[in-house]
């Protein structure tokens, strides 16, 4: 197994354009069954956690980020995290 992920590694540093790169992932996919593909099951945020959520983004809106990074604990502390991207946030699970 080993020797199989460092020919899969290899390849995907290759020069290979990412066609041929993914239809090389898939074969091997097929072969060693690392669920490289399997889409992330979504997971529903609960409403207290979307609530906090909301009030976090409020809170960095408004620059007070002393309320943003105390909402930001709240909702780890629940099991979820929330990161920064561009024109918004994403939560999702630990």
């Amino acid at each position: 197994m080993p020797s199989a992920l460092a020919v899969v590694w290899d390849a995907l540093k290759s020069d290979l354009p990412g066609g041929a790169k993914k239809s090389f992932l898939e074969e091997a996919e097929s072969v060693l069954a690392l669920d490289l593909f399997k889409a992330e099951e979504a997971a529903e945020i609960p409403p207290e956690v979307a609530s906090l959520a909301d009030l976090r983004l409020q809170a960095r809106a408004a620059k007070n980020f002393a309320e943003s990074d105390r909402l930001r604990a709240a909702i780890e502390s629940l099991g979820w995290l929330v990161d920064d991207v561009k024109g918004g946030q994403k939560v999702r699970r630990k």
